[in-house]
């Protein structure tokens, strides 16, 4: 999980215990998971989310790449990525 979302490890062990998601993150997660960001955040303006998201575009092109990778590897049962 921490390799798709572009993470450290840390913060994803504590995500997992503290689940205190934050616009940044939740772009991250949309990313990853192709669950929207409205689904993980209540109360944030659509225009700062889509601020925000300008601002990670290289960031979520690059977690979408990921989890497209991962994917690849799974249907063709290469095992997990290294780095």
């Amino acid at each position: 999980m921490a390799w798709v979302l572009s993470c450290p490890t840390d913060a994803v062990e504590r995500l997992s215990r503290e689940l205190c998601i934050t616009p940044t993150l939740a772009l991250r997660l949309e990313a990853a998971l192709e669950i929207p960001v409205h689904d993980w955040l209540e109360g944030v303006a659509a225009h700062d989310l889509w601020i925000l998201s300008q601002h990670m575009e290289r960031e979520v092109a690059w977690i979408r790449r990921r989890r497209y990778r991962l994917n690849e590897l799974r249907r063709h049962g290469d095992g997990w990525p290294v780095s």
